[in-house]
């Protein structure tokens, strides 16, 4: 009898998971495609005298000419820029 109610039981279960996949399937998002894919290139460069004044004309030159600044760790700007 035990064995009866586990089978049956265990039948409820997947019943109402089969029904609860087709009721949820419609309301998943699909997942995200990239459509444009932006491709980068990369310059880094050492910071051979520190001085505020040469650090803000090297950053206005590069901006300039289309490059964005990302890192800039210790001695070393890196810029980016679409290819």
């Amino acid at each position: 009898m035990k064995k009866v109610k586990l089978s049956i039981l265990f039948l409820g279960v997947f019943l109402a998971g089969c029904f609860a996949a087709t009721v949820i399937q419609p309301l998943v998002v699909p997942p995200a495609h990239a459509q444009n894919t932006v491709h980068y290139e990369y310059h880094c460069q050492d910071i051979k005298a520190f001085s505020f004044d040469a650090l803000n004309t090297d950053l206005n030159r590069f901006g300039a000419a289309g490059w964005d600044l990302v890192n800039f760790v210790g001695n070393k700007n890196c810029f980016k820029r679409p290819l």
